[in-house]
């Protein structure tokens, strides 16, 4: 029938949430954004040091 592989039947609604999710997925892209931002911010002295893990 395929040749790429199997076939998943979901229903429309489990669908839709799943490409809703895909689409929100984090790329490499705001990965580097982040990492530039943060040493913007860092260079800047705007950047707080983090102690704890607990305030977040």
């Amino acid at each position: 029938m395929l040749r790429e592989g199997e076939v998943v039947v979901i229903p429309k609604k489990q669908y839709i949430s799943l490409v809703a999710r895909a689409e929100s997925a984090v790329s490499e892209k705001d990965v580097l954004r982040w990492s530039r931002e943060a040493r913007t911010l860092k260079r800047a002295g705007k950047l707080p040091v983090l102690r704890s893990l607990r305030s977040l």
